[in-house]
């Protein structure tokens, strides 16, 4: 929890992180979805190869706007780019960290949009998945697929696979 009673949804590193890790005295930056429509970055500090607790330069890189729903499960695609999942807003928006500027909105046929990851042999597919828990008989009838995972194609970026913690 933060200090002002918002719980964190999601977090990601930005692809630098893994490298960054094995140096000591870097800044490493990730990202964090406060559940109240913002999307933040932060920088941690690292210290003889330990992670410090201490959060530094928090920036806002994007408000959600009306319609939009609330920020849920987040990636990043090779390019440092987010895509963000939007529960209640039926869709994915992709944003550039550093500029705030929405590049994309990939919609879907559900509300409640969960998550998202990249897959697929090359990492170019988007996985996003949904949640029907919460909606009345009406919803369910109107959106049937509530609750399924998407794969979505032809985006034209790609993401990159997974990393273990080590540490």
């Amino acid at each position: 929890r933060t200090n002002n009673n918002r719980t964190n949804n999601s977090l990601v590193f930005d692809s630098e992180t893994i490298i960054l890790f094995a140096r000591p005295h870097l800044k490493i930056r990730f990202f964090f979805l406060i559940c109240l429509a913002l999307i933040s970055t932060f920088f941690l500090h690292t210290k003889k190869r330990r992670l410090c607790v201490c959060l530094a330069n928090r920036r806002v890189v994007y408000r959600m706007k009306e319609g939009e729903g609330l920020p849920d499960g987040m990636t990043t695609d090779v390019d440092g780019r987010l895509w963000v999942a939007c529960y209640n807003g039926g869709r994915v928006i992709h944003i550039d960290p550093t500029t705030g500027v929405q590049l994309q909105t990939v919609s879907l046929p559900v509300t409640k949009v969960t998550s998202c990851c990249f897959g697929g042999p090359d990492f170019s597919d988007l996985f996003v998945t949904s949640a029907s828990l919460g909606l009345d008989q009406s919803e369910k009838s109107q959106q049937p697929l509530a609750g399924n995972t998407f794969r979505v194609r032809g985006l034209g970026v790609k993401g990159q696979p997974s990393r273990s913690f080590i540490g």
